[in-house]
């Protein structure tokens, strides 16, 4: 009996959608896989997936005054205290991405392989502009330059400022007004090849508390160049922990890379996620998407003492069924990811390094 050809035996917007759901997980890790912070946030489990109208994370800005030395049989007092803070980011951000067929460009690539084909073109071209944007959103400055409807980024909250003078509201929380923890470190170097070292050791120095260091280091990639420069001869430069070929140099254990978002900027981040008490977990791979809006990984999670990536449940890499929107000769297929982005529950380790008014140079 002879098999039906599956074009003609299929409804085409079931074929479509029956293709590109094998995809779907590779496309996540792909996009994941294309930023190494987002990549180094999923594989070390700094990834936390949340719910409500605003995501709420304890923070503590001050030292509890209940806690005693007793001697035995003595008595202790207790007061009334409104910390450990929350910190309470606003409205998820989604970044959707599109995929639309006319049915002209079908009707002109008729056969199952030229139809693969004209998806995968489709389908890369979708995938490469959300890494960029979501990239972008990750780096934003906030204020006026950023995006609308963005997720958060790094900054505001991560200010290139002396700490007294950090004012920004990061979780409906002042910065140093409120509390002195609820402020990142930063260093101004005025040459890199004079003290750009010694300024980024201080730095590293003062954000290595709570049982762990920064353990992953966003920098200009001109500042890389300096870093490889001035350290090389004893430090190590490798891949070995972003197979996918992301260049990174161990600086005090630290994993430092070039990254294209702070181009001709000078800015240095020391970030503490996971932290250097923590480890990473392993490389990602398809099966951490198999279930729609999960990744395994973030039963691991823990509470982080610094930066983590919040998403929505059920909405992380959501992929419609294909479909004809009214008044169009097309089919179309969304796939979303919604979330608040890079939040905080601590300030206090994370740094922040740039060359303040001095020109970017060696």
């Amino acid at each position: 009996m002879a098999v039906a050809n599956t074009i003609t035996s299929l409804p085409l917007d079931r074929l479509l959608t029956t293709t590109t759901s094998r995809w779907k997980n590779k496309v996540a890790v792909q996009i994941i896989q294309a930023n190494p912070l987002l990549r180094y946030l999923f594989e070390s489990a700094a990834v936390r997936y949340d719910g409500g109208a605003d995501l709420r994370c304890p923070v503590i800005l001050d030292e509890t005054a209940n806690v005693n030395r007793i001697s035995p049989y003595g008595t202790f007092a207790t007061v009334v205290e409104d910390s450990p803070d929350t910190a309470r980011y606003p409205d998820t951000g989604i970044l959707i991405g599109s995929m639309k067929v006319s049915k002209s460009e079908l009707a002109k690539n008729k056969g199952s392989a030229k139809v693969v084909s004209l998806l995968r073109s489709k389908l890369a071209q979708k995938r490469g502009t959300m890494v960029n944007q979501w990239s972008s959103d990750i780096f934003n400055e906030g204020g006026t330059s950023t995006p609308s409807n963005a997720m958060l980024g790094i900054e505001p909250a991560i200010e290139y400022e002396a700490e007294a003078s950090q004012s920004n509201v990061v979780g409906g929380i002042t910065k140093y007004t409120d509390s002195t923890n609820w402020v990142n470190r930063y260093g101004t170097i005025t040459r890199f090849g004079v003290d750009g070292d010694d300024v980024m050791t201080q730095v590293h120095l003062d954000c290595s508390s709570m049982g762990t260091t920064p353990d992953i280091g966003p920098m200009d990639p001109q500042c890389y160049r300096f870093l490889k420069k001035l350290v090389a001869p004893k430090q190590r430069e490798a891949s070995d922990i972003w197979r996918e070929g992301f260049l990174h140099m161990k600086w005090e254990e630290t994993k430092m890379y070039p990254e294209p978002q702070l181009a001709s900027s000078g800015k240095i981040l020391l970030l503490t996620t996971a932290g250097n008490g923590g480890r990473v977990r392993h490389d990602l791979s398809e099966a951490d998407f198999g279930m729609l809006g999960d990744n395994p990984l973030a039963d691991e999670f823990e509470d982080r003492p610094g930066l983590s990536l919040s998403l929505l449940d059920g909405r992380v890499f959501e992929q419609s069924d294909f479909f004809t929107p009214d008044d169009q000769d097309v089919l179309m297929q969304t796939l979303l990811i919604e979330g608040w982005g890079i939040c905080w529950s601590a300030l206090k380790n994370q740094g922040a390094i740039d060359f303040g008014a001095n020109t970017v140079r060696f």
